[in-house]
C-alpha cells in the first residue's frame, strides 16, 4: 500500500520502479530458454545440420520451379530451401531475442519540477 504522505510524483516513481524490476525478473526468467535455443542453432550440431542441409539442397535435382505466388507442387529442392531460409531466420531472431532479454539499466529519476 503506498504511503499516503507521498506525493503523486513519488507514488508514480515508486510504481515505475516496481514495474521495471518485475520486467527485469521476467526477462531473466526467459533468457535461459532463448539462449539455449540460440546455442543449439549456432552450436556445432546445429551448424553441422545446416551445412548438410545446404549440401543436400545444392545437390537436389528434384526442382519444380514455379512463378512466385502461384499455388501448386514444389520440388524437394524448394522445400529444402525453405527450411534453410527458416533456419537462418530463426538464428537471427534468436540472437535478437537474447539481446532484448539482457538486463537493462534502470531509468534515471527526473527531479520534480516546481509548480
Amino acid at each position: 500500500m503506498p504511503d499516503p504522505e507521498l506525493t503523486d510524483a513519488e507514488k508514480l516513481a515508486a510504481a515505475e520502479a516496481l514495474m521495471f524490476e518485475a520486467a527485469e525478473q521476467a526477462k531473466a526468467a526467459r533468457l535461459p530458454s532463448a539462449q539455449a535455443a540460440v546455442d543449439l542453432l549456432t552450436g556445432t550440431e546445429g551448424q553441422a545440420f545446416l551445412t548438410a542441409l545446404r549440401a543436400c539442397t545444392d545437390a537436389s535435382v528434384d526442382d519444380l520451379p514455379r512463378p512466385l505466388g502461384t499455388p501448386g507442387a514444389e520440388g524437394t529442392k524448394q522445400m529444402l530451401q525453405r527450411i534453410v531460409t527458416s533456419f537462418d531466420g530463426a538464428v537471427a531472431a534468436g540472437l535478437t531475442r537474447v539481446e532484448a532479454l539482457q538486463p537493462s539499466t534502470p531509468p534515471e529519476e527526473t527531479p520534480e519540477e516546481p509548480a
